[in-house]
């Protein structure tokens, strides 16, 4: 017979476990270790400081290394949660079921292994468990927790007190799924997204990102393998001992970049983004696609890359102006706008930059471009033979089968894909631009061919890689012309100088094309390309 003293005992502990949940785990949860079999709850300094952070934080973004228990900590709070608290719904999302069931399953030790004073029921409830199954578990005070998968529309459709979505990285569509638990957020519902990475992009990927610049509400929590109080560098070579440098990056680095198989090294790609302007000083166009973070010099020499879409696609025409000495990029421009308006704007922006040499991708729309920009005298077009071979201006008047821009083949893209590589890992072409550095982190090997990852873009690559390309075949190789040499000595100490009252009226022009350049076109037979 429990005495009136033992049940004041036992009420006072379940309150303080219910207000303190490191006392709940450390005192009365069970986890089951694979050697030791069923022992003790007892969490390390970090794994306390997220049970912390989940109660704290309704968004909480966790990029882990391997073997960290974060799965047992998840499941301890997932446990704690449904046994002192009524009618809460969790799901336990992830892209197969057995990796949700293993979460699942995790909380049910937890709770079996529980003493049965501390297996909350309400008054007169014989059972602590209404359902339990493979799946799901509902206990009597109407709290469940149910493992889906992200096929499933069950959480979508039903309130939910917490969505924990494992492995999210690996997750395909998970963007839909973040759609449709918007309801669930906005009413109060906590989420803990957890993942090792998997290359640099994907829905865990922006949000890791975001989350670190203080762009979303998200919690980040970066947990490499050396957090583990129990891990030494001696442990870390063991571990690591036959695998590869990608493979040790994903599952103990947290590193996205080398856990992907990025044309450019991670870490390189790291170095690039402390050292990219966030903004450029500058920004023209309608919606400010234009960004411009110097202006022209007088007596500097400059090149334009385009890459050419329809404009009303999911690709985007761009712009890179690049200044032939330093190879510094000084301008860029990213939109989605009809060709035959896209020429006009890079005849401006040409204009702007003291007659730079323009070098559009011939392929596909790129040849209406080229055709508009000739047809209009454009003064400085690149053209080439339809073997490649760079001819000058003078040369294309005079010579038939040329073409006016670059022609993008299977034989040419790797060759100036490899330059730009060259580019950049020798530190000669300076990136300013955020937008750029963030695609170059997910174009990737795939098949041995350098491309965008699925669903993310490469325009502003192939621009980039299209000037960098024309300059070595119209000046040469980088540091023999003789404004090189001058830019590198005075480089440092150089002042910009403010942009003529002829290139302010040209900035104006641009802004007025863009606002009415659909009337222009119509109503023009030809264009006015002096400002």
């Amino acid at each position: 017979m429990v005495t009136r003293k033992r049940l004041e005992i036992i009420k006072k502990e379940v309150l303080k476990c219910k207000s303190n949940m490191r006392h709940f785990l450390h005192n009365y949860a069970r986890i089951s270790h694979p050697i030791k079999g069923r022992i003790p709850f007892k969490t390390y300094k970090f794994q306390d400081e997220l049970l912390d952070k989940f109660e704290e934080n309704q968004l909480n973004l966790i990029l882990k290394a391997r073997q960290m228990g974060i799965s047992t900590i998840v499941a301890g709070y997932i446990a704690w949660m449904v046994n002192f608290h009524s009618d809460k719904n969790v799901f336990i999302v992830a892209t197969k079921l057995d990796t949700a069931v293993n979460v699942l399953k995790k909380v049910k030790f937890i709770l079996d292994g529980l003493p049965d004073w501390m297996r909350i029921k309400p008054s007169g409830a014989r059972e602590y468990y209404k359902t339990k199954n493979k799946r799901s578990i509902e206990l009597a005070n109407n709290s469940s927790v149910k493992a889906i998968t992200t096929s499933s529309d069950s959480g979508r459709s039903e309130g939910a007190s917490l969505f924990v979505i494992d492995e999210a990285a690996f997750i395909n569509g998970l963007e839909e799924l973040w759609m449709g638990l918007g309801p669930t957020i906005a009413t109060g519902g906590k989420c803990i997204v957890l993942s090792t990475p998997n290359g640099a992009s994907g829905w865990f990927y922006d949000q890791c990102m975001d989350a670190e610049a203080g762009l979303n509400n998200f919690e980040l929590t970066t947990l490499k393998w050396d957090r583990h109080p129990d891990r030494d560098k001696k442990w870390f070579a063991r571990e690591t001992k036959n695998m590869s440098q990608r493979a040790i990056a994903q599952e103990y680095e947290c590193d996205f970049n080398l856990s992907g198989n990025t044309v450019i090294e991670g870490i390189l790609l790291d170095k690039l983004l402390s050292r990219a302007k966030r903004q450029p000083y500058d920004k023209f166009i309608g919606n400010e696609d234009l960004w411009v973070w110097k202006d022209p010099e007088p007596d500097r020499e400059y090149i334009i890359g385009a890459d050419v879409a329809r404009g009303d696609g999911e690709d985007s025409s761009t712009i890179q102006v690049i200044d032939v000495d330093t190879l510094e990029q000084v301008a860029e421009y990213k939109g989605q706008i009809e060709p035959e308006l896209f020429a006009v704007l890079l005849a401006d922006v040409g204009e702007m930059y003291n007659n730079a040499l323009v070098v559009p991708e011939y392929n596909t729309y790129g040849y209406q471009v080229s055709k508009i920009l000739q047809k209009n005298n454009y003064k400085n077009l690149y053209f080439q033979k339809k073997n490649g071979e760079y001819v000058t201006n003078y040369e294309a008047e005079i010579m038939d089968n040329v073409i006016g821009g670059f022609s993008t083949t299977s034989a040419s893209r790797p060759l100036i894909i490899a330059n730009l590589e060259r580019k950049i890992n020798s530190g000669q072409f300076t990136i300013n631009s955020r937008r750029s550095i963030v695609e170059l982190k997910t174009f990737v090997w795939k098949n041995e061919k350098p491309q965008a990852e699925k669903g993310k873009d490469d325009d502003l690559i192939m621009a980039s890689a299209i000037a960098l390309w024309a300059r070595e075949k119209v000046y040469g190789e980088i540091g023999l012309t003789e404004g090189f040499t001058n830019a590198m000595i005075s480089g440092i100490s150089r002042v910009q100088k403010k942009i003529s009252t002829d290139n302010d009226f040209a900035r104006k022009r641009i802004r007025s094309d863009q606002r009415n350049s659909s009337k222009t076109v119509k109503k023009s037979k030809s264009f006015i390309w002096r400002f």
